[in-house]
């Protein structure tokens, strides 16, 4: 089951960046779904709660899932069972088409905070970052990248060896050099696992 295959993959980290957990959340929670034999409403939403729960139990930290899993599965009761998964199919995709404008809109922002000649500080591997730095790139910006390894997992690995395929200029540091690397940097692009009421981030 695909189901099966994403959890794993999610919680050893094959899977990184919030959006693509989120996304792939989404795609296990809809394939589970489709693998449900039940012949109650109550017994199908049963089932998607577990399977909602197993799912935010793969990653914490990660808000970004929960966000989207709980829009989908907020009171999905209706009449009858094909009307509940016609309007699981519906939350899908809404949540799904969300993902994907939200990334387009962040990309268009966040690349207009970067200017010629700058140095960018990231850590951690995040697909939104790498939005906006590809799509200053397109806009034929001149900037360069240092990042940290991001022990134990070494996420950052990935990140440099992305934007170096890129053309990118990438500095990679230990994470024990992170304060050498922010001192340089004309700016900190980094995902977010919170977000708490004060606007600090948290990575």
């Amino acid at each position: 089951m695909k189901f099966n295959k994403i959890v794993e993959d999610i919680k050893s980290l094959k899977i990184q960046s919030a959006s693509q957990v989120t996304k792939n959340s989404i795609w296990a929670l809809q394939d589970y779904s489709s693998n449900i034999v039940s012949i109650t409403k109550q017994n199908f939403l049963d089932k998607l709660e577990q399977a909602k729960s197993i799912l935010f139990g793969t990653r914490p930290t990660e808000p970004y899932m929960r966000n989207a899993l709980n829009f989908i599965t907020h009171n999905l009761d209706a009449p009858s069972l094909e009307k509940i998964k016609e309007k699981l199919d519906i939350r899908i995709n809404q949540a799904l088409q969300h993902i994907e404008i939200a990334e387009g809109i962040i990309a268009e922002i966040g690349a207009r905070k970067i200017k010629n000649n700058s140095i960018i500080f990231t850590h951690c591997h995040s697909n939104t970052v790498m939005a906006i730095l590809k799509r200053a790139k397109k806009q034929n910006k001149i900037f360069e990248v240092h990042n940290t390894e991001t022990r134990p997992k070494f996420q950052g690995r990935k990140t440099a060896l992305e934007l170096s395929k890129l053309g990118i200029p990438v500095t990679h540091y230990i994470d024990s050099a992170a304060r050498l690397a922010i001192k340089k940097a004309d700016l900190m692009l980094i995902g977010c696992d919170a977000i708490d009421s004060e606007g600090k981030c948290y990575n």
